[in-house]
């Protein structure tokens, strides 16, 4: 059952990421897909970030530190994906 799900959730997420940048796609659909998977990674590093934040209220400071410093990695790292597959021109 974890794998039908897992496999249905890749393929539904796949779908949509490839489907933002085919420019057969309308525009108003594109710029939905687009702000769909915008809000999904944003809630993921908000969710890590909250993870870090009530460890180190608990008193897991190293613990919350690493959580912090990946929805930090996460946030850089999605910012420039985000970017360089949506926000630069294709040459040629």
């Amino acid at each position: 059952m974890e794998f039908l799900f897992e496999f249905v959730l890749d393929l539904v997420f796949e779908g949509m990421g490839e489907a933002s940048k085919c420019p057969r796609v309308p525009k108003p659909a594109r710029y939905a897909l687009i702000a769909v998977l915008a809000l999904l990674y944003a809630a993921v590093v908000g969710i890590v970030a909250l993870a870090g934040l009530l460890f180190i209220k608990d008193g897991r400071g190293a613990a919350g530190t690493v959580m912090l410093i990946i929805a930090a990695l996460l946030l850089i790292f999605g910012a420039r994906t985000f970017i360089k597959t949506y926000l630069k021109r294709k040459s040629g």
